[in-house]
């Protein structure tokens, strides 16, 4: 009797890791992994964070929903879930152009 529960405890731990899905948000240019990316829908009902290898569980969000990765200093992105879900779970972030407008410096002695 537990032999058989063990096999199906086992079994449905294996199942529930076999669908979840994962997305591992990198750097465009150097391919290296950044952590504290936001993912979130468009009307913020579900949000989730990358880790410091970053990656993010997907499974909280919907089949229908637009995903979008934000990022301090990167472009904002957006997928739509079917989008990510047939592709590699990859998002490349892309840095965003910095330009100052105007700049002022003052001394004083």
């Amino acid at each position: 009797m537990k032999k058989c529960l063990l096999t199906i405890l086992l079994t449905l731990l294996y199942m529930s890791a076999a669908f979840s899905q994962t997305v591992t948000v990198v750097d465009g240019e150097t391919q290296e992994p950044l952590a504290g990316v936001n993912i979130f829908t468009e009307d913020r009902s579900v949000a989730q964070v990358t880790d410091r290898t970053g990656q993010a569980s997907l499974d909280k969000f919907n089949n229908e929903e637009t995903i979008i990765f934000s990022y301090v200093g990167y472009q904002q992105t957006r997928f739509s879930y079917a989008e990510l879900a047939n592709g590699d779970l990859k998002v490349e972030l892309q840095r965003k152009p910095m330009s100052m407008g105007e700049m002022v410096v003052s001394a004083n002695r």
